[in-house]
């Protein structure tokens, strides 16, 4: 953005920033305490690149310039936490209908890395027994049901069975990770 701000602009941006970078801020932290302090200082900077880049021309005595500045930023955090919560929502839309018994078609790779870290940091409220941590050990080097199957080292006889025994497993755990997904999201709520 401040690229596209001619030289007077990019002046008056500097300008405007050490006027009231740090008051702003003070007054969004204020008012948002439950807010990530990166979103906040993106916001200011946000507001003042705004502004200069508008030309809004004040006088810096009046102390109008402050109230339009902090609309501006106030502005830019509530449209950030917005689309943050449309963002997790539809992260869950996604992941909801991944609890089946079947590996899910609509996944992304980079949902099943999400997935994957998630068992990586929780295992122990994901695991119950030895075979789920078995599963899961298989589960996040990649292996299919089918092969994971295949690693339970299965004879003939018993194949079916422990088929079934492994889409047992597979379920509980994406509905555990499912369960887990919607925690951490609940606790990441502002």
């Amino acid at each position: 953005m401040i690229s596209a701000l001619s030289s007077h602009g990019r002046v008056r941006a500097a300008e405007l920033h050490e006027l009231y970078s740090a008051r702003l801020l003070g007054i969004l932290r204020s008012n948002n305490p439950k807010v990530d302090p990166a979103y906040l200082s993106d916001a200011v900077i946000d507001a003042i690149m705004s502004l200069a880049s508008n030309g809004v021309q004040e006088d810096v005595t009046k102390g109008k310039l402050l109230t339009l500045l902090k609309k501006i930023a106030q502005r830019r955090v509530i449209d950030r936490l917005r689309k943050q919560q449309r963002r997790r929502q539809r992260e869950l839309d996604e992941t909801a209908c991944s609890v089946t018994n079947l590996e899910s078609v609509s996944k992304v790779s980079g949902q099943q890395m999400i997935d994957r870290e998630l068992a990586v940091r929780y295992v122990p409220q994901l695991v119950k027994d030895e075979d789920e941590r078995k599963y899961l050990q298989f589960w996040m080097e990649g292996y299919s049901d089918e092969e994971i199957t295949d690693k339970f080292g299965v004879s003939s006889e018993n194949r079916e069975q422990v088929a079934k025994l492994v889409i047992q497993i597979s379920q509980r755990l994406r509905q555990r990770l499912s369960r887990l997904r919607k925690q951490l999201a609940r606790e990441d709520q502002p």
